[in-house]
């Protein structure tokens, strides 16, 4: 707020935060700067002081659907706005050519893929396989997706993080520059950059993760019921950490780092749908410098000296409504597929069902009788699994990402049932489907895996 009112702003629009900025909003109506707060974050006790306050989450907002991303808020608000100075004509192909970004961080977001938002994203996604943008174009031939189908997992997985990294690494105007180049070389350029930052964002997070998770025991997590930890990792990173230790231990998880230079904490929360995050956190808010977030994730700052006084009444917090029973895994079978169905036939119906995401989950069979041919660690780091499988007289390869650690538990010759989504195999010209494992059992006396 200060920098803008040092260069004459009069207006600040936000997107994707402001619903708890109460002190940057105060400040910039002593400076005589009018604030459009758009956002889509639950709204705390009261709504911040600004010029307007655009958020489907109020408590007071009637708009009838409230999954919307951040960037689903702005585009209401540009679809609103440009009625007033574009025909009728223009606003349609206006508003239809800024569907690729609105796509982009619906899917980024992690919104859920229901109601409005599989109309933006499903249209979105068709305007992103032959986007104008020159930077959307190259970020596709860096990522090595230019010949694939452009799916919400091909965002999600590929796209989404090397736009993510710049802001995690280095300077978010970066991913900024790459939406709005104007030459084919300055967009491939700053694609490259992007790219070589999420291999060091990759790098950064295996070696953060390990060391995070040393910190933890199976005691302390059916203890506490969820986990508080302090360490001095790369402030951008620390959402995925949360992540990852969430899905490891199966309990809500806040990672907050300290940069050994200054005295105030950054935090980063992951969730479940069964405990509100946010929620949680604020009840701990007298510690707080600021915070906000949804029911899954949240992140907030505080004081160094406040920490074990926060990581206290959080973990006291979670012990009266976490229950032992919640903390289990569970994956939901769709349907069980039969050998003859391992083809491009049913990756091409299932295709129907798209854009698949949050609330709207790819697919997830489940084969049995599946005999473990070959196997192998795959990936830079070699914390990928690649098998081949035969069942039904037919070959598939399956690959279990970022479970390289049970390499040993899986033997040749072994018998297994596997659950697992499909997709089309296109590598090296390949015309086939492959197995992405979700869970596997082994049939042989041996044990489970």
């Amino acid at each position: 707020v200060e920098d803008a009112a040092s260069v004459g702003t009069d207006l600040i629009i936000t997107v994707d935060n402001g619903i708890s900025a109460f002190d940057g909003l105060e400040s910039a109506k002593k400076l005589g700067i009018d604030v459009v707060v758009t956002d889509h974050h639950k709204q705390l006790d009261f709504l911040p002081e600004a010029t307007a306050v655009v958020n489907p989450n109020r408590r007071d907002c009637l708009y009838p659907f409230k999954g919307l991303a951040g960037v689903g808020v702005a585009f209401k608000v540009v679809q609103a706005v440009s009625q007033e100075f574009l025909s009728e004509k223009e606003r349609r192909c206006y508003l239809n050519s800024l569907l690729d970004l609105v796509a982009l961080g619906t899917i980024g977001d992690i919104a859920p893929v229901l109601g409005e938002n599989r109309v933006l994203i499903r249209r979105g996604l068709q305007i992103l396989k032959r986007t104008q943008r020159l930077g959307l174009d190259k970020l596709k031939l860096v990522s090595g997706v230019s010949d694939k189908k452009i799916t919400s997992t091909v965002v999600g997985f590929q796209i989404g993080p090397r736009i993510n990294v710049a802001g995690r690494m280095s300077r978010p105007d970066i991913a900024l520059d790459l939406l709005s180049a104007n030459t084919e070389k300055q967009a491939l350029e700053l694609a490259q950059n992007l790219n070589d930052l999420n291999l060091q964002r990759q790098d950064l997070q295996h070696e953060a993760f390990d060391d995070a998770d040393k910190m933890v025991d199976n005691a302390m997590v059916r203890k506490d019921r969820l986990l508080v930890l302090l360490g001095n990792w790369n402030k951008g990173i620390i959402g995925i950490i949360a992540g990852k230790l969430r899905d490891k231990y199966l309990c809500p998880v806040v990672v907050c780092t300290w940069d050994g230079k200054s005295d105030s904490l950054t935090g980063s929360a992951r969730s479940f749908d069964y405990y509100d995050i946010s929620e949680a956190i604020g009840t701990c808010k007298q510690y707080l410098t600021n915070f906000g977030g949804h029911t899954q994730a949240a992140g907030f700052s505080l004081p160094r000296e406040y920490f074990e006084g926060f990581r206290k009444e959080l973990t006291n917090h979670a012990k009266k409504n976490i229950t032992i029973e919640k903390m289990t895994a569970e994956l939901n079978i769709d349907v069980e597929l039969t050998p003859d169905r391992l083809n491009r036939t049913t990756t091409e119906e299932m295709a129907e069902l798209e854009p698949f995401g949050k609330g709207n989950e790819i697919p997830v069979y489940v084969m049995s009788g599946c005999k473990v041919v070959s196997r192998k660690l795959i990936g830079r780091d070699k914390n990928h699994l690649k098998l081949n499988i035969e069942v039904g007289g037919r070959d598939c390869v399956a690959l279990w990402w970022d479970r390289g650690e049970i390499y040993n538990q899986i033997k040749c010759g072994q018998y297994v049932s596997v659950a697992f989504s499909l997709e089309d195999d296109s590598y090296r010209g390949r015309d086939g489907v492959q197995m992405i494992v979700k869970d596997m059992y082994t049939e042989s006396e041996e044990g489970s895996v």
